[in-house]
């Protein structure tokens, strides 16, 4: 494949299972500048350019959840 045939994909991201907490999370990350929030029938898409930045206090407080990487690891389908 040539150079000019490869396709450059740069996105980066996660999956999060439909729940309470997972759409909670899901939007309070669509807020963030430059994320982009893809409904799918069981989970959300939740991608980035390059980096996927999760502010666990930032988003505690716009949840209202106590987010930490376990509650992201049990809220991630993949």
């Amino acid at each position: 494949m040539s150079s000019t045939d490869e396709q450059e994909f740069d996105y980066v991201g996660i999956a999060l299972g439909r729940s309470v907490e997972g759409d909670a999370l899901a939007e309070a990350l669509a807020d963030q500048e430059g994320v982009e929030l893809v409904p799918q029938p069981s989970y959300w898409e939740v991608k980035a350019h390059g980096r996927l930045r999760l502010d666990f206090e930032e988003l505690t407080e716009a949840t209202g959840l106590d987010v930490d990487s376990e509650l992201i690891q049990v809220l991630m389908t993949t």
